[in-house]
């Protein structure tokens, strides 16, 4: 039987990891005036709320099951790919949905493509 208490609360602990990971970007686009600051703050804080809420929530479980392990393993590259498109749509960059999550997954598995 699947815990959803330890999948959730576990995926909110990388939702928390990769909005603290967005800010990072922040600097960058402060030094280099990108103009797209706004877009980095707004997409890391909605990660981070998020991760808070969901590891907040939902007890989080140092030891899982396999199935909840390939459950978390699966949902956490979607959930992170979907958090991570939110830069490039807030800030215009790649307004498609499709583009963003695209660029978001190569980035993610360093597989080189790009839009």
């Amino acid at each position: 039987m699947i815990r959803w208490g330890a999948v959730l609360g576990n995926l909110g602990r990388i939702l928390i990891i990769i909005g603290v990971s967005m800010f990072s970007c922040l600097l960058w686009s402060i030094a280099y005036r990108e103009g797209v600051t706004v877009a980095i703050v707004e997409a890391a804080s909605i990660t981070v709320i998020t991760g808070i809420v969901l590891s907040r929530g939902f007890k989080s479980y140092d030891h899982i099951s396999y199935k909840e392990g390939y459950l978390l393993v699966s949902l956490g590259w979607v959930v992170a790919s979907v958090f991570g498109s939110l830069p490039f749509m807030m800030s215009g960059y790649l307004p498609s949905f499709a583009d963003a999550f695209f660029e978001t997954v190569s980035g993610f598995t360093t597989t080189g493509a790009s839009v």
